[in-house]
């Protein structure tokens, strides 16, 4: 007996409850909320809120690389043409590549010889510096009225480079020369007294024979010697 009391009041409340709600329904104020959720979901107000249509969602099938970028009409863009995103550097084609930015100015055109384009940044070749040579001597008359020879001899090659000749007087002689030695090098100095007037050297005693040497040059040189029977045979080689 108490059960069906029990359920006898809950189908009492039920009944009230319906009463209170349908008196709601009647009020301006909600009628205008529901009226603005199914403007909104485009739906009744029972359905969810928002949902987007199914259909309108492309297809999962639909490859990638066929899908254009938003700003770029189709046609203007071949996708057989454009490398992978990921694709090594190497392996792009060197004429997909974008140009870079260089001035065309500082292009030389492609028919200027290479051998005409001068270098960049090289300074010009400056020649060494060059320096002067005196030579004399002193106690040579046993020579008096006799020629002496002289020749100057680079080390770096072997080369004579000056020849001179004078009249040995009073026991001596002079020579000078402007600008012969250069910077840096090393010289010999061979000279000879004509002794038997053959004009040409010949090996002592037929003639009388000397060399001297010039060290690196870095000043005029004034070289003098004075008579002595130290004699060079081989300086006769320079003349």
């Amino acid at each position: 007996m108490s059960g069906f009391r029990g359920e006898l009041r809950l189908a009492a409340l039920g009944f009230a409850a319906v009463v209170v709600l349908a008196a709601a329904c009647d009020d301006d104020e909600t009628k205008e909320y529901y009226d603005t959720i199914q403007d909104v979901s485009g739906d009744a107000p029972g359905d969810a809120v928002g949902e987007v249509p199914t259909g309108d969602v492309p297809a999962e099938d639909v490859p990638v690389e066929d899908v254009p970028p938003g700003d770029v009409p189709v046609e203007d863009v071949p996708i057989e043409e454009l490398p992978p995103a990921d694709a090594p550097v190497e392996d792009v084609p060197v004429e997909d590549l974008p140009p870079v930015d260089v001035p065309v100015e500082d292009v030389p055109p492609e028919d200027v010889p290479v051998e005409d384009v001068p270098p960049v940044d090289v300074p010009p070749d400056v020649p060494p510096a060059t320096f002067d040579l005196s030579f004399s001597g002193s106690g040579f008359a046993p020579h008096n009225g006799q020629t002496l020879g002289v020749a100057i001899v680079s080390l770096a090659d072997g080369s004579v480079i000056a020849t001179d000749s004078v009249t040995v007087a009073d026991g001596a002689f002079s020579f000078e020369w402007l600008g012969l030695l250069d910077e840096g090098a090393s010289y010999f100095v061979d000279y000879y007294a004509d002794f038997d007037g053959s004009g040409a050297c010949d090996a002592p005693p037929t003639d009388h024979v000397w060399r001297e040497s010039i060290d690196v040059v870095a000043a005029d040189v004034d070289l003098a010697v004075t008579h002595n029977t130290n004699f060079a045979p081989e300086a006769c080689d320079s003349f």
